[in-house]
């Protein structure tokens, strides 16, 4: 079986996931994948074109006419590919876009996209329904649900906690909540900001590590934490061999996001066995019910001072063993179902 997707290994320094699921399918099976091009998507024959986050295909660029003409030649790469025969997977990490621009353009992509798609592959069993009532389109396409993966062992992390929080410069004795990500608007990162400083514990420390999206959110969040010294900011990308500073330094990772439907910052942080609280919302009650509510603390309603007391109360009375159990999100499984999916719509 011939495998073509949008990303195959090329996205591994951002999202090491498509990687590690195309690496175990590789491993298993009597499968080639390729990464997608246009180019190679019509002078080679596919079984399958696999695509994940198809809204990057519209984010690409902010030229409306380049973005025009990203769109043209991979809707024409599509239907010469499904001329030949080749079934179409859509992984649905979210629900739609979270960037806001060219708005009918997207609009009318998506619905030429959810009409192309002839298998479905959700990262929880909450989203099957949500991805239906989405795209109505896809109610009779077959649906296969793979959890998402976990990174541990992925990334280095042989730091200890007194190593980590030397170089952060934080004593031992202080509570460190980390957000750690990319960081966009609906990620809520102000809501956090303006939590914390309402809470009156000097023990307290809070980090926010990531890349923001445009120059003017980040001119916003070092000025938004100025004011509070137990506020750390650290605005750029960080390396993976940084992953374990921050992981290892924290007690607790949160991540109050207006809207979650699945998170690999969840994963990741999971994977370097901090626990993490995040709003109630998509895949998280899955993921709490997989691994353990001592490891995920879900919260309802808006993110505010009281969240974050009652999520520190439950860290600091809460037992959970030194590492989080992840065993059911291995990446053999979730190749496993994937190939299910692949063999299922080829018949």
């Amino acid at each position: 079986m011939k495998i073509i997707a949008w990303p195959a290994y090329s996205s591994r320094q951002v999202n090491p996931y498509t990687s590690l699921l195309y690496k175990h399918i590789e491993e298993k099976n009597d499968v080639e994948v390729y990464e997608f091009s246009n180019k190679l998507a019509i002078s080679k024959k596919f079984d399958i074109l696999h695509v994940h986050w198809p809204e990057a295909m519209i984010i690409k660029v902010e030229n409306p006419f380049l973005t025009l003409m990203y769109l043209i030649k991979f809707v024409i790469s599509v239907l010469i590919m499904k001329l030949r025969g080749t079934k179409v997977v859509w992984t649905v990490h979210n629900l739609k876009s979270h960037e806001t621009n060219f708005s009918l353009l997207k609009k009318l992509y998506f619905k030429w996209f959810s009409l192309s798609v002839d298998g479905v592959i959700t990262l929880s069993e909450t989203s099957v329904e949500l991805v239906k009532k989405e795209y109505p389109r896809l109610n009779n396409k077959p649906i296969k649900v793979t959890f998402h993966g976990h990174y541990r062992g992925v990334y280095p992390n042989f730091e200890s906690n007194d190593e980590a929080r030397k170089r952060l410069s934080i004593e031992n004795d202080q509570i460190v909540l980390l957000f750690l990500g990319q960081i966009r608007p609906y990620k809520n990162i102000f809501q956090l900001v303006t939590a914390f400083k309402e809470v009156d514990n000097i023990n307290l420390r809070l980090l926010i590590a990531g890349l923001p999206n445009s120059n003017e959110l980040e001119t916003s969040i070092q000025e938004a934490c100025s004011s509070d010294r137990r506020i750390n900011s650290f605005l750029d990308f960080i390396q993976d061999d940084d992953l374990q500073i921050f992981f290892k330094a924290a007690d607790l990772v949160v991540l109050p996001y207006q809207e979650i439907l699945n998170s690999g910052t969840a994963l990741l942080s999971l994977s370097f066995d901090t626990p993490i609280c995040v709003p109630n919302q998509g895949a998280m009650a899955e993921l709490q019910n997989i691994v353990g509510d001592n490891w995920v603390y879900t919260y309802t309603g808006e993110f505010n001072s009281s969240t974050i007391c009652n999520c520190i109360d439950w860290l600091l009375n809460t037992y959970r063993d030194d590492q989080a159990p992840l065993q059911r999100l291995d990446w053999e499984n979730i190749a496993k179902n994937t190939m299910s999916l692949y063999e299922e719509i080829s018949d």
